[in-house]
């Protein structure tokens, strides 16, 4: 993963950040990152190893929506933190299996 391919992928992400009024996820990630690599290494590489060769180029690239790329990437560390289902949420409050 090149540094500029890096910087990229942030320029894009804190652009839709902006125009969506989103907050940053990046941070909380981080967090979930450390928790991961104490408890299990070998998750804490598989997340590590996503970042670095899916996300970040896919959002550079402008193949994928950052936002949704970083969802998902959010989903992938809460996955391998906790067990559970994913779900979404509709405006009643309702869950709806995840797309």
């Amino acid at each position: 993963m090149a540094e500029d391919q890096t910087k990229e992928a942030d320029r894009i992400l804190e652009e839709a950040l902006e125009r969506a009024g989103a907050r940053d996820p990046r941070e909380f990630y981080r967090d979930r990152l450390r928790t991961l690599k104490d408890a299990d290494p070998e998750g804490y590489q598989s997340a590590v190893g996503y970042y670095r060769d899916t996300l970040i180029p896919a959002v550079a690239s402008g193949e994928a929506d950052p936002l949704e790329a970083w969802t998902e990437y959010g989903r992938t560390l809460a996955q391998a933190v906790a067990r559970g289902r994913t779900v979404s949420i509709d405006d009643s409050g309702r869950a709806h299996p995840y797309e």
